[in-house]
């Protein structure tokens, strides 16, 4: 092949107008959140996790399959905590921690629940009383 010719071609591709764009749309697309809002006592009052001794709250997520999909951590004075997941069946469970990262309460179940792509799922648990450890 002549350069005339190698030339040409290459201006021919360079003209063709094909344009690769790249972004993280369809990963953006393909997940959905789960809100875990949690009270203390029937109350979300931070006062509450200050007589309780509770710094965190622990969050762990497991697929229905059983493999741990995350586990995740927030304040406990923020009393909702956002967590990213892939479509799927869900369960989990979720303690409360003291500033040391020690169990403050018993565990508290996460009912099994479904994540839809671009959806929010809101699930409420709650700490009685009697879910505390003695200080």
């Amino acid at each position: 092949m002549d350069t005339r010719t190698l030339a040409g071609l290459l201006l021919t591709v360079g003209l063709s107008g094909c344009v690769v764009e790249a972004n993280d749309a369809p990963y953006r697309e393909r997940v959905g959140a789960l809100i875990v809002d949690w009270t203390i006592d029937g109350s979300k009052s931070v006062e509450e996790c200050n007589l309780s001794g509770s710094s965190k709250l622990d969050v762990t997520i497991v697929t229905s399959s059983g493999a741990v999909a995350g586990e995740f951590q927030q304040a406990c004075e923020s009393f909702a905590t956002t967590i990213t997941l892939a479509p799927g069946s869900y369960s989990g469970q979720a303690v409360l921690l003291d500033g040391a990262g020690r169990e403050r309460t018993t565990s508290v179940q996460i009912r099994p629940f479904e994540v839809f792509s671009n959806d929010q799922l809101s699930i409420p648990i709650e700490f009685p009383a009697n879910s505390f450890y003695a200080p």
